[in-house]
């Protein structure tokens, strides 16, 4: 099958103090846009107002989403990550971005009762609504290590959520390394889908030390360039082609310093990958 999707990938491969490499590695490789942190953005505009717009015009490189964190589940904390989400927010829209993309915070180690997923649920809704009225689209992504995590928890937030202002940004590989199934997930979500991360996992059980650190067998905190692990990446597409998906899908891989590969190496592979299954760029 042809695939004409949008494809971009994100920055986290390289170092944080690496983003006009990321950039430019990127453009390189034929991607059509990039995401990377809010808080990258807020620090590019305090330190070197102007030059990341720069950066970007310099390697015809579109700025169409940004990863933004918030604690959702700290009722005290709420003012102040919505701030937050807001501020990147705001960045993001003056770059000519869309999306934000956002993710819950380390969760705690009690399992958190339905009370508390419906309180996340009202905080997320109220950030989506102050996003929604600066012109960005605010799509909730799931994460290993953070609330929202499993696959019912995935479905226990996800039922909470209001639908016309919170959107969803599955993250595929951290829906395998949770345990969940991607397949059921996206499938199930579809009419809400309006941003994605692509990830592959090297599949199995997980393991984390006496410490609580992940036992990392791959050098991408247990992922892998995309083709190379378990996720049944060509269901998924063929699930978003079925909707007449619209968004953009990003490539993406953890990136750390054990690394076995140059981030522009692994990005290169995701997209060979990519093209094996019909997608152009």
């Amino acid at each position: 099958m042809d695939y004409q999707f949008k494809i971009g990938h994100t920055a986290i491969t390289w170092p944080e103090d690496e983003l006009e490499q990321a950039v430019r590695d990127v453009a390189s490789l034929g991607y059509q846009a990039f995401e990377c942190f809010g808080w990258t953005l807020e620090a590019w505009e305090k330190e070197r107002p102007g030059e990341y717009q720069a950066v970007l015009d310099k390697y015809g490189m579109r700025q169409y989403s940004a990863y933004c964190v918030a604690d959702f589940a700290d009722p005290g904390k709420k003012e102040e990550e919505i701030n937050n989400v807001v501020t990147w927010s705001k960045i993001l829209k003056s770059l000519g971005g869309e999306v934000a993309v956002l993710g819950g915070r380390r969760r705690k180690k009690e399992e958190y009762s339905l009370d508390e997923y419906k309180a996340m649920a009202d905080a997320v809704n109220e950030i989506a609504k102050r996003l929604r009225d600066i012109g960005v689209r605010c799509c909730f992504h799931q994460h290993t290590r953070t609330p929202v995590e499993t696959q019912e928890e995935i479905y226990t937030f996800m039922n909470e959520i209001d639908p016309d202002v919170v959107f969803f940004a599955p993250d595929v590989g951290q829906i395998s390394k949770g345990g969940g199934d991607p397949v059921k997930v996206v499938r199930d979500f579809k009419s809400i889908i309006k941003h994605v991360h692509l990830k592959d996992f090297v599949g199995g059980t997980v393991e984390y030390d006496e410490e609580g650190k992940l036992v990392d067998t791959t050098g991408y905190l247990c992922y892998l360039p995309l083709g190379e692990g378990v996720v049944p990446i060509p269901t998924i597409l063929e699930i978003l082609a079925e909707m007449n998906y619209d968004g953009f899908v990003m490539a993406e891989l953890d990136g750390t310093p054990s690394s076995p590969r140059p981030p522009t190496e692994a990005a290169a592979i995701s997209k060979r990958y990519l093209q094996s299954l019909g997608q152009k760029f």
